[in-house]
């Protein structure tokens, strides 16, 4: 059973990939005040190489600073085994900067629900809602296709990027 797998490397080339396609460390991600991420192994990988470090970069000091958050508002919808979470314990022990990250205490040790998501876009309504109360302007969402497939109306590929803009109580602008 792959439950909660990490980037494979066609991953860790990906999210590399990711980082130059956004300009590196002189690019857009500058502009980026917070990076909200899925607490699933291959979400963090993939923001921490869009931004220059994770196993993308040598595991690197981070050449771009910004917040981080971390939040189960952006996990998978659970179609599949790797959509099933890690433990906290056990993402803190594989990842110890999280320690640091806003949201990790708020993180329940088994943060993923255990069969199908009835309540999705309850979940959506709930994230949409978060964003919005956040003092930050540009915002990093990093999380999985499934979820973002019904935010957006469409599927991004892995490490697809969309510029939106979510302003109060208005629908998403894509």
């Amino acid at each position: 059973k792959l439950i909660a797998p990490p980037l494979n490397e066609s991953g860790i080339a990906q999210a590399k990939s990711l980082h130059t396609d956004l300009g590196g460390v002189h690019g857009v991600l500058r502009s980026v005040e917070a990076v909200i991420v899925s607490p699933l192994a291959r979400a963090i990988q993939t923001a921490q190489g869009a931004f220059g470090h994770g196993p993308a970069f040598g595991n690197c000091t981070p050449p771009i600073r910004t917040h981080w958050v971390v939040t189960p508002l952006l996990r998978e919808r659970m179609g599949a085994p790797c959509d099933e979470g890690r433990p906290k314990s056990e993402l803190l022990a594989a990842m110890p900067e999280m320690a640091d990250w806003e949201g990790v205490d708020d993180l329940a040790e088994h943060w993923w629900p255990t069969g199908f998501e009835w309540d999705l876009y309850d979940r959506i309504a709930e994230l949409e809602a978060y964003i919005r109360s956040r003092p930050e302007s540009t915002i990093a969402l990093v999380g999985h296709g499934g979820l973002f497939t019904r935010i957006l109306g469409y599927h991004l590929k892995n490490c697809g990027h969309q510029w939106a803009a979510w302003e109060a109580d208005a629908p998403i602008a894509v």
